[in-house]
């Protein structure tokens, strides 16, 4: 996901990683720096999320994942 408006207007690098765990591949956004911050909803992806990331991360690492079988994140098998 490329960064948001909001967030290349306050020059805030929000990066989209991928991590293996659990036995699928997780995809979360990433920004800023300090204590951590998750932010997660059901059902959503970290894109509910592209207007609160920039503000936050001024303050905090910002991690947004995208949960199981949603996004860019892969569903446990056999579901």
């Amino acid at each position: 996901m490329a960064p948001s408006h909001s967030a290349a207007q306050a020059g805030i690098d929000v990066r989209g990683l991928t991590i293996h765990a659990n036995g699928i591949r997780q995809y979360y956004l990433e920004a800023g720096s300090g204590p951590p911050v998750v932010l997660h909803g059901f059902p959503e992806t970290n894109y509910a999320w592209r207007h609160q990331i920039p503000a936050l991360a001024t303050r905090y690492r910002v991690i947004a994942p995208d949960l199981r079988g949603y996004g860019d994140t892969e569903k446990p098998w056999p579901i």
